[in-house]
């Protein structure tokens, strides 16, 4: 069973040795140290405290599984969104569970659009955003990379 709920101080050391792995980072590059993803991390948490997006939590079983965000810009009409689930938890629908967690947010938040980039490599990631309404921005910021934005029909 998959749960979705807001991220805490206490997730921080799993949030940071996640995307610490090698496995999770196939699509971007080489990550910095765990102890620096983990001041990352709080920076954020304490951001998302002060209004400015929402950070999210999954856990299957019990067990945290995954992780999606979204970052406001400063006119706090429009949010960046970034989605992580374990790679052993992959395929269990707990990246989905998490987009629509973050869709509800931007509806809750009367947020104009939510905007994803995405490496062109993951396929999965990008027939999950697809299928949620997101559609190609153009252009792409970086060769490789793919810009999606989800409008607010969705």
């Amino acid at each position: 069973m998959i749960t979705v709920f807001d991220a805490r101080l206490a997730d921080v050391p799993w949030l940071a040795e996640l995307q610490a792995g090698e496995e999770f980072n196939r699509w971007i590059s080489t990550p910095p140290p765990v102890a620096e993803l983990r001041t990352e991390i709080e920076g954020k948490l304490v951001d998302i405290a002060a209004g400015r997006g929402h950070y999210l939590v999954a856990r299957w079983a019990g067990m945290p599984a995954g992780y999606g965000a979204a970052y406001l810009t400063p006119c706090r009409r429009r949010a960046h969104i970034e989605v992580g689930v374990r790679p052993d938890h992959f395929h269990k629908g707990i990246g989905t569970a998490i987009v629509d967690a973050l869709i509800h947010y931007k509806r809750a938040a009367f947020l104009e659009r939510l905007l994803a980039v995405v490496d062109a490599r993951n396929k999965a990631c990008l027939t999950l955003l697809r299928s949620r309404g997101f559609f190609e921005a153009q252009p792409a910021p970086t060769p490789g990379l793919v810009s999606l934005v989800q409008d607010p029909g969705n």
